[in-house]
C-alpha cells in the first residue's frame, strides 16, 4: 500500500514490491523515498503523489498515459522511469540518483562557471530535443528536476508529471505552482497552448540562475512573478559571457522567434570553442545513511537485506538483457550490492557483475571465470529453509576453502572460540573434501591436457572483442547506444568540417569493421557544424554589389538586404551587416548587408510666432536652406513673418530650399470722396486711411474741388503709399 505523502511511510511496501527505506525529498505535492526493489534487488527512487489526486476525474487514466510516454524515453540525460501505479496514492518508480540537483547547488550558494553552464545546457537541451521529437513536453522544468548521477552526468526528472497534474489544479498545492511558475514561459503565464519551446525558455532561466545566482523576474507573489514575463524578456547577466546570445534567443517573449531545443543545441555548439575546459561540478553524495533495522525481519521480504555499496552493481543478468534491448537502464546509476541474510560479509567489495552503459565487461568476464573455477566457496547452503544463493564473485570470506593453504588452518584448533557448530563443521568438511577431489582432477587434467587446458583458460579469461559497427546515417545518441551496446567506452569528439551539419555523425575511430575489446575506447566524431568565418569589417562603405560578392567568396549566403537611412554613408553603399561585422558565423550561414538610403527626410518645422531670423535658424538646424522673400499682406506688419513655402509638416530631402516669406507691409483701400468738397478735406481723408497725399492733378488749383483719387477709390495699396488728388 501507499500512504499519503504527508505520512511517515518508512518501512511500507509500495506496489507489493518497493520497500520505502528513507525519505530523500519533500515537495509541495510529492514526497520522494529511497526504496528497495525487492524483486530485482536494487535501489530505486519512489515518488508518492498526494492521494487526493485519485479522486480527480480522469486523473488515473491521464496519469497512466503520461507515465507510459515518460517510461518510453531512453536517453542518457533523462532519468529512467522503471514503474508506476496507484495504491492509496499514485506513485512513480525511477532510477536512484545521488549527485544532487541544480537546486541543491544553488541552496549551498554555488554558482556555475559559463563553461560548466554550457555543459549543463547542452546536456539538458539534447534531452529536451529527444523528448520533443517524441511528442513529450516537460512543462515544469526547474532546477530541482535537473539532477546528477554520482559521476556528474546530468539527468532530467519528472517528465509527464506536469501534464498529468494539468487538469487537477484544484488539488495541486500552491507551492508547486510557485516552484514551476518561476521558470514558466510567457505563453504558460497567459494560459496559451504550449510546445517544446516552453521547455527551452525554462531551461534558459535555469541557466541564468545557475550562473548568476539570481532567478529572473524576482517578485513577492506567484502572480507577480508570472505577470512580469508576459511582455518582456529576462535580463541577461554579464556573467554568462558568450552564452548570452544563445540564452537570449532561448528566452524571447515571442514564441515564433524563440529557439527550439535542436536550435539551442546548435547555438550552444557554435559558441563552445570560446570556452576553456570546464572544471568538475561541485557535487556531493546526497544518499541518505541507511541501516538495516532489527524489525526488518518481520517484513514480507526478509530473505534479503539490501545495502548500498556506492560504485558497485549487482543486478541479475536478466536486467542486463533488458538494458541492452532497450538501450536504457539505470543510465549510470549504481545499484546496491545484495547480501544474503545470514552470510558472512565480504572483506573486499565485489567487482560489478552487470556493467552500466560503459561498464568494465572485462572485469565481469574475469569475475565469472574466477567463480566458475572455484565453485565450492561461492555457494551457501539453504538458510532457514530458503534456497541457497551465490555470493558475489570476489567476496569470499577470509579462510575460505578456495585457498588450499587455508583449508587446514580453518579446522586446526577444535577448541577454538571460532569453532563452528556440528552442522557447520560437517558442511565445512564436506566442502573441504570436494575441493581436494577437484584439485586432484585438475592435476590429472593438467598432466594429460597441459597446453590445451592452458589455452582454454586463457581464452576463457580473454576480454571479448567486437567489430566496430557502422554508424552512418545515425544521430549521435543512436550511434553512441549502438557502440555502448557492445561494451565499448564511447567518447564523443566534436569537430567543425565544411559540408556537414551540426549533429551529423562523421565516423568512428577505430574505423568501422575493426575489432575492439569490450571496455576499450571508441571515439565517435560528430560535426559541430562547418568552419567559422569572420564577417569582414571592410564591407562598410562598399557598394551593395561589391559587399555581396565578397560575402559569397567567403562561403556565406547573401541574405536579403535591408535599407536604412544614414547621415554619413552615401545612398546605395553599405552601412553594416547582420550579424555585425567582426562576428564569427558558420560557413553557409546567411549574412545580410544593411544599405544606406541616404539621409533621413526632413519635416518642414512649424515657425508660428517666430521672427524671420528665428525661422531661418530653425531651418538651418535640421539641414534645410532658407530663402527670404517679401510680399504685402493685409494682416502682417511690415517685416513680420508671413510663413514658409513648402508649408510646415511637409517632408523634404536634407538640403532642400525652403522660402521664408516676410511681410512688405499692410494693404489698405484708397478711400472715396463722399462728402469731401475741398482739397484740405481730401488730404485729411487720405491721412485717416494711412495714406499720403502726393500731387494735385487736373486744374491743379488748391481752391479746386476734389473729384477723384489716383489710384481710384477701393484700390488696395500698401499702407503709407502716396495717392494723387484729382481736382477741377
Amino acid at each position: 500500500m501507499s500512504p499519503s505523502p504527508s505520512q511517515d511511510a518508512i518501512g511500507l511496501v509500495v506496489g507489493n514490491r518497493y520497500r520505502l527505506v528513507a525519505s530523500i525529498g519533500i515537495g509541495p505535492s510529492t514526497r520522494v523515498y529511497l526504496a528497495d526493489d525487492v524483486r530485482l534487488r536494487r535501489r530505486v527512487a519512489v515518488k508518492l503523489l498526494v492521494e487526493s489526486l485519485i479522486d480527480e476525474p480522469g486523473f488515473v487514466s491521464r496519469f497512466g498515459a503520461e507515465m507510459a510516454a515518460a517510461s518510453a524515453l531512453r536517453h542518457p540525460h533523462i532519468v529512467m522511469v522503471h514503474d508506476w501505479g496507484v495504491d492509496d496514492a499514485p506513485f512513480v518508480v525511477s532510477e536512484y540518483l545521488t549527485g544532487g540537483s541544480l537546486r541543491r547547488l544553488a541552496d549551498r550558494g554555488v554558482t556555475l562557471t559559463p563553461a560548466q553552464a554550457l555543459q549543463v545546457a547542452l546536456a539538458a537541451a539534447r534531452a529536451l530535443a529527444y523528448a520533443h521529437e517524441r511528442g513529450v513536453v516537460h512543462r515544469a522544468l526547474h532546477p530541482a528536476n535537473v539532477m546528477f548521477t554520482d559521476d556528474g552526468r546530468l539527468e532530467i526528472t519528472d517528465f509527464g508529471l506536469a501534464r498529468a497534474h494539468a487538469e487537477a489544479a484544484s488539488t495541486r498545492p500552491m507551492g508547486a505552482a510557485v516552484a514551476a511558475g518561476r521558470y514558466a514561459s510567457p505563453e504558460q503565464a497567459r494560459g496559451s497552448d504550449l510546445d517544446g519551446r516552453a521547455d527551452v525558455y525554462a531551461l534558459g532561466l535555469v541557466v541564468i540562475e545557475a550562473v548568476s545566482g539570481r532567478a529572473p523576474f524576482p517578485a513577492d507573489t506567484a502572480l507577480a512573478t508570472l505577470m512580469a514575463r508576459i511582455d518582456r524578456a529576462p535580463e541577461i547577466p554579464d556573467e554568462l559571457g558568450a552564452l548570452a546570445g544563445p540564452i537570449a534567443r532561448a528566452t524571447t517573449v515571442d514564441v515564433a522567434e524563440r529557439l527550439d531545443a535542436p536550435g539551442l543545441v546548435t547555438a550552444l555548439m557554435a559558441v563552445a570553442d570560446q570556452f576553456d575546459e570546464p572544471g568538475p561540478l561541485p557535487l556531493v553524495d546526497e544518499s541518505p545513511a541507511v541501516e538495516s533495522g532489527p524489525d526488518e525481519a518481520a517484513a514480507p521480504t526478509e530473505d534479503i537485506t539490501l545495502l548500498v555499496a556506492p560504485g558497485h552493481t549487482n543486478e541479475p543478468d536478466t536486467d542486463l538483457a533488458a538494458r541492452e534491448r532497450g538501450g536504457g537502464g539505470d543510465s549510470g546509476q549504481d545499484a546496491p550490492t545484495v547480501e544474503v541474510a545470514g552470510s558472512s560479509p565480504a572483506p573486499d567489495p565485489a567487482p560489478p557483475l552487470v556493467p552500466g552503459p560503459r561498464g568494465d565487461r572485462a572485469g565481469r568476464a574475469g569475475a565469472l571465470a574466477s567463480a566458475a573455477a572455484r565453485p565450492g566457496p561461492g555457494v551457501t547452503e539453504p538458510v532457514d529453509g530458503r534456497p541457497a544463493r551465490s555470493m558475489p564473485s570476489g567476496s569470499l570470506p577470509a579462510g575460505s576453502h578456495a585457498d588450499p593453504a587455508h583449508a587446514d588452518a580453518a579446522h586446526a584448533d577444535p577448541a577454538s572460540d571460532d569453532e563452528p557448530d556440528d552442522a557447520d563443521a560437517r558442511r565445512a568438511r564436506r566442502n573441504h573434501r570436494r575441493w581436494r577431489v577437484a584439485w586432484a582432477v585438475l592435476a590429472v587434467v593438467i598432466v594429460l591436457g597441459g597446453g590445451a587446458v592452458a589455452f582454454l583458460v586463457v581464452q576463457a579469461q580473454r576480454t571479448p572483442t567486437h567489430a566496430v559497427p557502422s554508424v552512418d546515417g545515425l544521430n549521435p545518441t543512436a550511434a553512441q547506444r549502438r557502440l555502448e551496446a557492445l561494451g565499448f567506452d564511447v567518447q564523443t569528439r566534436h569537430v567543425r568540417r565544411d559540408g556537414t551539419t551540426a549533429g551529423q555523425v562523421l565516423g568512428v575511430d577505430p574505423a568501422t569493421g575493426e575489432r575492439v575489446a569490450e571496455g576499450d575506447r571508441v571515439t565517435l566524431t560528430v560535426s559541430a557544424g562547418q568552419t567559422l568565418v569572420t564577417v569582414p569589417s571592410d564591407l562598410v562603405g562598399a557598394t551593395e554589389s561589391t559587399a555581396n560578392s565578397r560575402l559569397s567568396g567567403l562561403g556565406l549566403v547573401v541574405g536579403t538586404p535591408r535599407g536604412q537611412y544614414s547621415e554619413d554613408v552615401e545612398s546605395g553603399h553599405v552601412i553594416g551587416t547582420e550579424p555585425d561585422v567582426g562576428h564569427k558565423v558558420e560557413k553557409g550561414s546567411p549574412v545580410a548587408v544593411v544599405v544606406s538610403k541616404g539621409p533621413r527626410p526632413r519635416i518642414v518645422p512649424d515657425v508660428a510666432g517666430m521672427s524671420p531670423d528665428e525661422a531661418e535658424a530653425a531651418l538651418r538646424n535640421i539641414g534645410l536652406v532658407p530663402n527670404v522673400t517679401t510680399r504685402l499682406d493685409a494682416r502682417v506688419d511690415k517685416g513680420g513673418l508671413i510663413g514658409l513655402d513648402p508649408a510646415p509638416g511637409t517632408s523634404v530631402a536634407r538640403g532642400a530650399t525652403v522660402t521664408v516669406v516676410v511681410s512688405a507691409g499692410l494693404l489698405v483701400a484708397v478711400p472715396g470722396l463722399d462728402g469731401v468738397s475741398t482739397v484740405a478735406e481730401a488730404i485729411a481723408r487720405l491721412q485717416d486711411a494711412g495714406l499720403v497725399a502726393n500731387n494735385l492733378s487736373g486744374s491743379g488749383s488748391l481752391s479746386g474741388t476734389p473729384v477723384a483719387f489716383d489710384p481710384p477709390a477701393g484700390t488696395m495699396v500698401a499702407k503709407g503709399s502716396p495717392v494723387n488728388i484729382v481736382v477741377r
